[in-house]
């Protein structure tokens, strides 16, 4: 089974190696929060599995992870901007 309290935990033990008080990365956490609830919801709107339901809310909060690099380097979301 999915531990999603450890998912969480540890989305939010490595987002706290970020500035938050960067907007770049408080945009990014409060959107990736939102993005994992959003999944719970429409998984359980479609009558998935309690397992598929989890599953679902963790692809949310690991769906942009890379994102913190790109932001604390390149200080910014788009790829483009952020090639080297």
């Amino acid at each position: 089974m999915i531990d999603i309290n450890n998912i969480k935990k540890e989305f939010k033990n490595y987002v706290s190696g970020f500035n938050p008080n960067d907007s770049h990365i408080a945009i990014k956490i409060a959107h990736i929060s939102r993005t994992a609830e959003n999944c719970r919801i429409i998984a359980t709107n479609l009558n998935l599995s309690k397992e598929d339901i989890l599953l679902a809310q963790a692809i949310g909060y690991f769906h942009d992870l890379g994102r913190f690099e790109q932001a604390r380097i390149a200080h910014t979301f788009s790829d483009k901007d952020s090639r080297n």
